[in-house]
């Protein structure tokens, strides 16, 4: 289970690049690409720097999306879990 005291970091068996201000993730172990929306671009460039702790990648998404915190942090927990079970994050306890 993800916790907002967790911080995120990515997989080291991935690849990324940011091309025409789009993310493109690439996992090394089954060579799949992946790509995201607005949302799910915003919420990598947070947890690609490997130093953000999820409540901080919630507030952050909340205060730019203009959504209510509870409501960003279902969603940004529910994607986080997605990228982890897809091997493209991993999530650390501090």
């Amino acid at each position: 289970m993800i916790s907002i005291n967790n911080y995120v970091s990515p997989a080291k068996d991935i690849a990324f690049r940011e091309i025409d201000e789009e993310i493109i993730i690439l996992t090394l172990e089954d060579t799949t690409l992946y790509r995201m929306n607005k949302v799910g671009e915003e919420i990598w460039r947070l947890a690609s720097s490997g130093n953000n702790y999820v409540d901080q990648i919630v507030k952050a998404v909340s205060q730019r999306y203009g959504i209510p915190y509870k409501e960003a942090k279902k969603d940004v927990i529910e994607f986080l879990a997605e990228l982890q079970d897809k091997g493209i994050i991993v999530i650390n306890k501090k």
